[in-house]
């Protein structure tokens, strides 16, 4: 709620801030999630495949700072990763226009480590956009528990 008033303040209510609030515990089992109008993150497993992660939280930062955040709760298991990704990623054009998508994001993030996982998905996207320039912040980080 502080960083929501604080978005609010600065930008006069012109702007507002999407983001996944994420908390690991120290051990990595235990992970507390938020989504404030971000949306675009998943649980990697070998075992299940992706799961896009649809956790409640709130509106993005700066929207409705009154309004209280739910936080979701789950367990990961051993060797699961958390992907996330920011629009810039899905929303890249390629030929004839189409966009990259979160499902080919997921199709490819791929890897034995989270360094191969954000390589391959970002080669992947290198290829989708051939000659085309990147026009948006490209984000993709990925969490592992051990």
């Amino acid at each position: 709620q502080e960083l929501g008033r604080e978005v609010q303040r600065i930008s006069g209510g012109s702007r507002v801030v999407t983001m996944m609030f994420i908390e690991l515990a120290a051990d990595g089992s235990r992970v507390r999630i938020a989504d404030l109008g971000h949306g675009l993150a998943a649980i990697l497993s070998s075992s299940q495949g992706p799961q896009i992660i649809q956790a409640e939280g709130g509106p993005p930062l700066g929207v409705a700072p009154e309004i209280p955040l739910d936080i979701d709760e789950r367990t990961l298991e051993p060797g699961e990763r958390i992907l996330l990704v920011s629009d810039g990623v899905i929303d890249q054009p390629g030929a004839n226009d189409i966009r990259y998508g979160f499902e080919r994001a997921l199709n490819a993030a791929v890897g034995e480590t989270p360094t191969a996982v954000v390589d391959a998905l970002l080669a992947s996207l290198s290829a989708h956009m051939t000659t085309m320039d990147q026009f948006d912040d490209v984000t993709v980080a990925v969490i592992a528990r051990t």
